[in-house]
């Protein structure tokens, strides 16, 4: 039996996890709490070893140190001077074991000097699913369209890890590349995912806005407007996902929702930030129309947006964000009197800023330097200086 040193194993799971590249992912999934995917811990160049196996019982020495025993199976990655060991002893605690005689570990860990540094257990519940983990590792796919749309059967699967991951590669994909890769999807399978209540809440947004991008306009968009219109919690914290995947599938009454939970400050916050995220997935999604504000209702509906105190400065910094010029007369009118709106006035000079070499925001600044001149010195030193 080997014991596995533990002196390097807080250095190697940091530096581990700090060399994962990480994407800036679907704008639906911010709350989602992004973990490594399989393939990003597979293509890690600390991975150097990975195997298959049985977590044993957990040991306490007289020392007051302690680990945990691991039964080696089949070794799908090891370094060179691996020698087959049955047998491991790591000197962490890996709580639970095996859940079933079915059930198997994949180990993954940084093998150096003759010790192994455990980084990552994955625990599978059936041996069934260790094709599909062979596979990723000698495989090493690209995070492409065709990756994305492989992957999402699995989904489907009563393998906790398996769907997980799969979830996990679409929310940590950028939003054109889910946009392009959800019009791939069978319609079908993705309604049967938001309707199947053992779904976790988490999923439905993204779901909801990829059967926006694939789905059937006669039912689909009923089924998303309906969803949308629900007081249910579990759809209330999918609005976002709702309403992006109701414009895409059907526009005019997608706009009309959207332009309807603008309408008012009086709207319940959560319910107009939910809005602007959608419009932020919308441009995102890089369609012409609205990544250059050709629709009407995109434009309009940030006007909606600006002119409420507590949603304004988030969507002025989308506009300076996209370098979005079209609503810059309305961003510079919004600017609060003294005194008030601190966020939003940081925002809107931070916008003018920005652009300070256009006409009107360079007036600005020079109106706003005689009557707030501490402000204006304030974000000009964080954010640079006007001429």
């Amino acid at each position: 039996m080997t014991r596995v040193s533990g002196i390097w194993f807080l250095v190697c799971f940091l530096v581990f996890f700090s060399e994962i590249q990480e994407a800036n992912g679907c704008t639906l999934c911010a709350s989602v709490k992004l973990v490594s995917t399989f393939r990003e811990d597979f293509s890690n160049p600390l991975v150097n070893f990975i195997a298959t196996g049985r977590l044993g019982k957990a040991i306490l020495r007289p020392d007051g140190g302690g680990g945990t025993e691991f039964a080696v199976g089949q070794v799908l990655r090891k370094p060179k001077d691996w020698k087959n060991t049955p047998s491991l002893v790591f000197e962490k605690y890996l709580p639970g074991g095996e859940k079933s005689p079915d059930s198997v570990t994949v180990l993954l860990g940084n093998w150096q000097n003759g010790q192994l540094t455990p980084l990552r257990a994955i625990r599978l519940e059936s041996n069934a699913s260790l094709p599909t983990i062979r596979n990723q590792v000698i495989q090493n796919p690209t995070p492409d369209t065709r990756f994305l749309t492989d992957i999402f059967s699995r989904l489907t699967l009563p393998e906790p890890e398996l769907a997980a991951d799969a979830f996990m590669e679409w929310a940590k994909a950028e939003d054109a590349l889910v946009t392009d890769a959800a019009k791939k999807l069978s319609p079908m399978l993705v309604r049967t995912l938001l309707q199947e209540k053992a779904t976790p809440s988490e999923r439905l947004g993204l779901l909801s806005f990829l059967l926006g991008c694939c789905g059937i306009l006669e039912t689909d968009s009923v089924f998303l407007d309906q969803a949308f219109e629900s007081k249910d919690p579990r759809w209330r914290s999918s609005r976002d996902g709702l309403l992006a995947g109701l414009v895409l599938l059907n526009p005019s009454l997608g706009w009309k929702r959207a332009l309807e939970s603008l309408s008012s400050s009086s709207k319940p916050l959560t319910e107009r930030l939910a809005t602007l995220r959608a419009l932020k997935m919308l441009y995102s999604t890089g369609l012409r129309e609205y990544r250059d504000f050709e629709s009407r209702e995109m434009a309009e509906a940030f006007e909606k947006a600006i002119g409420q105190m507590d949603l304004a400065d988030i969507a002025v910094d989308y506009l300076r964000n996209w370098k979005q010029m079209r609503l810059e007369k309305q961003v510079l009118s919004s600017f609060p009197a003294k005194g008030e709106g601190p966020l939003l006035s940081r925002s809107i000079l931070q916008y003018a800023i920005a652009f300070r070499d256009r006409p009107a925001c360079a007036a600005f600044l020079e109106k706003t330097k005689k009557d707030q001149p501490d402000l204006v010195r304030e974000i000009e030193e964080i954010y640079g200086k006007s001429p």
